[in-house]
């Protein structure tokens, strides 16, 4: 089971929980720093992060064809290496968790 946090409905958190891997679009749109809090308060772990985004490109790539690779399994395992140093509360760098996506130019994989 996940856990999520949505903010759209006004501002107040609701706790969202759903079964499988299917979580609310709310994370996705969150900035940088709001996921920061997030992580730093343990309202969220930067694995539902990563999950919630690679959830919105499996939906949404089909219609727009943005991605050549989505490394999904990489994506995931450093997830939960990010979640266990802000478990430890020892956050690698400014920007541990937030996920991103990179324009290449040449072949990744």
């Amino acid at each position: 089971m996940h856990h999520c946090y949505d903010d759209t409905d006004g501002g107040t958190r609701q706790a969202i929980q759903e079964g499988g891997h299917k979580l609310s679009n709310g994370l996705i749109y969150k900035s940088a720093k709001e996921l920061l809090g997030l992580f730093k308060h343990k309202d969220v772990s930067p694995v539902e992060v990563a999950r919630a985004v690679l959830d919105r490109v499996e939906e949404r790539d089909k219609d727009i064809n943005a991605f050549i690779l989505v490394d999904e399994e990489a994506a995931l395992a450093q997830a939960k290496e990010s979640e266990r140093r802000w478990n430890k509360g020892k956050p690698q760098g400014l920007l541990d968790g937030v996920p991103i996506s990179i324009k290449d130019m040449v072949l990744t994989k």
